[in-house]
């Protein structure tokens, strides 16, 4: 082992078996003497805890995961939690005591997919791994607001402006949904031949035609206002396209607030 090393794991030993150690340092003047002799038995197997079952990971918010399992022994020490992501390998990220059901990892990146495993521990050895166990932890909220008629709009309280203000048609707000579509990371796409817009986000794909009052999400044919069939995409001068808000803000997974008083829209992502 290389130098300032003060610990070795000796692994793949037999079980129930008294093994004795002694230990020197080198350089290259040599060898020093001996450290005293130490020893000790592995644990038997028998000895050892069952191993936890039922493991099931839930994110609790953007950067916590609350981790549960079934406890089968009545001789553990504790529990070893390990953690991992994606394509990466395992490590030990904590330790509870006996009897301990349920641990909170916090401290995670948002809108990242975690794996967990536990295993009991006492003298004896470590039981066998549970099942594994994952979890996503939450988005980061984003929140949009917009005043009719104004081009100014927030995002997260930082004021941002777009180049054609919201208006009211049919009862329904229409904008260039470019500038709310992309804050959320959604990608826009202008095809001229069709005359349509494609939003897709996350898996989540909507297609619009203007002057027609019906979408495809998903590769599905819906109305875009069931109670008005007026309502649909439109070009406004100069050339800008305005598209209609709560319909692809709500298929998106957005939840759409109206404050009649302030003519102002919320729009929260992800919908709480």
């Amino acid at each position: 082992m290389g130098k300032n090393v003060t610990s070795y794991t000796n692994s793949g030993l037999a079980n129930d078996t008294r093994y004795y150690y002694r230990v020197r340092a080198y350089n290259e003047a040599g060898n020093s003497s001996y450290s005293n002799e130490a020893s000790a038995v592995t644990g038997d197997d028998e000895d050892k805890p069952d191993r936890p079952r039922d493991l099931e990971a839930v994110s609790i918010s953007t950067s916590k995961i609350k981790l549960t399992w079934e406890d089968e022994s009545d001789n553990e020490d504790g529990f070893k939690i390990e953690r991992k992501k994606s394509g990466g390998s395992y490590s030990q990220i904590a330790t509870v005591g006996r009897n301990v059901t349920s641990y909170t990892n916090s401290g995670l990146a948002n809108d990242t997919r975690y794996y967990y495993r536990v295993r009991a521990y006492n003298e004896a050895g470590n039981s066998s791994y549970s099942n594994e166990a994952s979890a996503v932890t939450g988005k980061d909220e984003t929140i949009i607001r917009l005043l009719i008629g104004d081009p100014s709009y927030y995002v997260n309280n930082k004021v941002k402006t777009m180049d054609t203000a919201p208006f009211i048609m049919e009862d329904r707000t229409l904008l260039p949904i470019r500038y709310v579509a992309e804050e959320l990371g959604a990608r826009v796409e202008w095809d001229n031949d069709e005359r349509k817009v494609t939003i897709t986000l996350e898996g989540t794909r909507i297609e619009l035609w203007i002057e027609r009052n019906y979408a495809m999400v998903d590769g599905l044919y819906r109305a875009i206002d069931e109670y008005n069939p007026n309502v649909k995409p439109i070009i406004v001068l100069p050339g800008r396209t305005m598209l209609p808000l709560r319909f692809i803000a709500e298929n998106l997974g957005c939840q759409v607030e109206w404050d009649p008083a302030r003519s102002e829209v919320t729009v929260i992502y992800p919908a709480p």
